[in-house]
């Protein structure tokens, strides 16, 4: 009788205890675990890495350069003349609805300049051809409204475009004419225009007065055109941007600019295994050029960013540092490639 009671004892305190607690398959990290009227433990999780909230657009939404407008009327002969020295000689009547309705009447005439490295960089407009590096003579976004309405030059109708040369160039009688197809990530992407007839010519600076080199060409299209010859690249590599965790292609962006030709590139692919972006492939870049790799990111109302210069070698990984810096920090920095 004496070993009933105490059996029964025992198998009534077994039946409480495990009523008390979960099985411990049960228990998932950040559980509340009650182990006895007098004790709880907390099962701690494991630290997941800070995720960067924060939008790369923003960046060029608030970089990039503006757009210029002027109002003409398209009846007669207009010359228009951008900020930065573009001239555009539009003979009347040369414009129609996209619907082939010919025009009359006045007109707005939008302009967007992209002339130098920082520019580039900043409104996301690299200079590459299914990634071939080309050597830019300016980036221009030209296009034509009527009460909102987007037109488009007639057909057989064409006007005269002139660029001024904003740096040296080893091959200016090269330069010829691409056409832009705006891509998913805002970038460009550049297609030579077989039937371009680019001359080198002279242009008047308005404001010092002085003469300098300037590319002129007629234009049957309007959207984006950029005056360019090819890179010709040889002895090609790999290269790889390290940025670590939490920075992604959402949030962060990285660019090749060149420190010896007017060319910038942006490396839009990237690896979310080693948490770097990389150029290769048809994007690959020649070895011995002299480059910056930038690389700026988005994490809630601040902007961080890492300015590398470097000589480039066969497959090189570039650890990037980021450091806090403001837009116009930024900005500043980039003035001086």
């Amino acid at each position: 009788m004496k070993f009933f009671r105490i059996f029964t004892f025992f198998l009534i305190i077994g039946l409480l205890s495990n009523s008390c607690r979960k099985d411990i398959d049960e228990i998932i990290p950040g559980d509340e675990v009650v182990t006895h009227e007098s004790s709880t433990f907390i099962v701690e999780a494991e630290e997941e890495p800070e995720e960067i909230l924060g939008n790369i657009n923003d960046f060029f939404a608030d970089s990039q350069v503006g757009k210029q407008s002027s109002l003409i009327n398209s009846n007669t002969i207009n010359i228009v003349y951008g900020n930065k020295g573009t001239l555009l000689n539009i003979p009347s009547s040369i414009f129609q609805t996209t619907e082939g309705v010919p025009v009359s009447g006045m007109v707005d005439i939008e302009l967007i300049e992209i002339f130098y490295k920082d520019e580039m960089v900043r409104s996301n407009k690299p200079t590459t051809s299914n990634g071939a590096i080309l050597i830019s003579g300016g980036e221009l976004y030209i296009m034509a409204y009527q009460n909102g309405e987007e037109l488009e030059i007639i057909p057989g109708e064409s006007m005269m475009v002139r660029v001024p040369a904003v740096t040296n160039y080893e091959n200016p009688w090269e330069m010829t004419k691409f056409y832009g197809e705006e891509m998913p990530d805002g970038t460009v992407d550049w297609t030579i225009d077989p039937n371009a007839q680019v001359q080198l010519t002279e242009a008047q600076d308005s404001t010092a007065g002085t003469w300098g080199l300037a590319f002129e060409f007629p234009e049957t299209r309007l959207g984006w055109i950029n005056c360019d010859y090819f890179m010709g690249e040889e002895n090609l590599t790999s290269l790889s941007l390290e940025v670590g965790e939490g920075y992604t292609n959402e949030n962060t962006a990285a660019f090749l600019i060149f420190t010896d030709i007017h060319s910038v590139c942006r490396l839009s692919s990237f690896d979310e295994s080693t948490h770097r972006f990389v150029a290769n492939g048809s994007y690959s870049i020649p070895v011995g050029e002299s480059v910056v790799a930038f690389t700026v990111s988005k994490s809630g109302d601040e902007y961080e960013a890492d300015f590398v210069p470097i000589t480039v070698s066969a497959d090189l990984v570039i650890p990037i540092e980021f450091e806090a810096m403001s837009l116009e920090e930024i900005h500043s920095q980039l003035l001086s490639y």
